[in-house]
């Protein structure tokens, strides 16, 4: 049986220099020249392995380190929003005490406004009285 899977190892592989024809013209396989064929090709198979891996492991450490350097970005970019979110809510929080102080002022103005109009209104008042007091 072993030999019948290395002639289909053989005919699936092409035409190989390991197979010879006895006198009634069937083929004889070489036993020691598969074993050999067979080692070299599974060293030659371990030696691709181990460059994919290498390869694989390169491109494995490259991606890596472009994910710790965008997480590290992010974090920078996180406290730079965290720093701006921080002043602004200050400078909002100044807006709303300077309004307040504003429109205190205003209505600070306006009751002003409001005793100057009055005592003005009552000056008026007086002005007329003393003058119908002269006329009078």
């Amino acid at each position: 049986m072993a030999q019948i899977a290395l002639i289909h190892l053989f005919i699936f592989n092409g035409p190989t220099t390991n197979v010879a024809a006895n006198e009634d013209g069937q083929s004889i396989v070489d036993p020691e020249a598969v074993i050999k064929q067979l080692k070299d090709e599974n060293s030659s198979l371990k030696e691709r392995i181990t460059n994919v891996r290498e390869l694989l492991s390169r491109e494995l450490q490259i991606e890596q380190d472009k994910n710790k350097s965008l997480i590290e970005r992010l974090e920078d970019v996180e406290k730079q929003l965290d720093t701006t979110n921080k002043e602004q809510e200050a400078i909002i929080e100044l807006f709303a005490e300077e309004r307040q102080r504003r429109d205190q002022e205003v209505e600070n103005l306006k009751n002003k406004l409001r005793e100057a109009s009055s005592t003005i209104q009552d000056l008026m008042e007086q002005l007329n009285a003393a003058q119908n007091c002269r006329k009078g």
